[in-house]
């Protein structure tokens, strides 16, 4: 009779997700896009990714939760102006990743192009 071995894999936690990044196309004076890499789970399903922002001087984050499909996320509703710290933890059934963290980002408007000059009541005396 032969033996069989059996390998019991058990759940931990997910790694942290990695290569996140700001999304340019995406960010802009009351916006920041970011996108990351799915984590290693740990034999446990993404089942999802916390969010976390705050402007520098402020003193809390605020929180949003997505679908663990998701591999980017705007975050909305900016002060133009203020640089933000984001963070995005990975959660499976036995709890959330540690942080993975980005480089501030200030919230900018791109400036405008000027308006051509209006050239039809120029006086033409030099």
């Amino acid at each position: 009779m032969e033996s069989e071995s059996i390998r019991i894999v058990s759940a931990g936690v997910p790694e942290a997700p990695f290569d996140l990044v700001n999304l340019p196309e995406i960010t802009d004076g009351t916006k920041i896009g970011i996108a990351w890499m799915k984590p290693y789970d740990r034999a446990a399903e993404i089942t999802g990714y916390r969010i976390t922002y705050k402007a520098e001087n402020a003193d809390q984050y605020t929180i949003e939760e997505v679908d663990g499909s998701y591999t980017s996320y705007t975050i909305e509703k900016l002060t133009q102006g203020n640089t933000y710290q984001v963070r995005v933890e990975a959660r499976n059934i036995k709890g959330y990743s540690q942080p993975a963290l980005m480089p501030s980002i200030l919230v900018a408007q791109v400036p405008f192009a000027p308006e051509a000059p209006n050239l039809r009541n120029l006086d033409r005396t030099i």
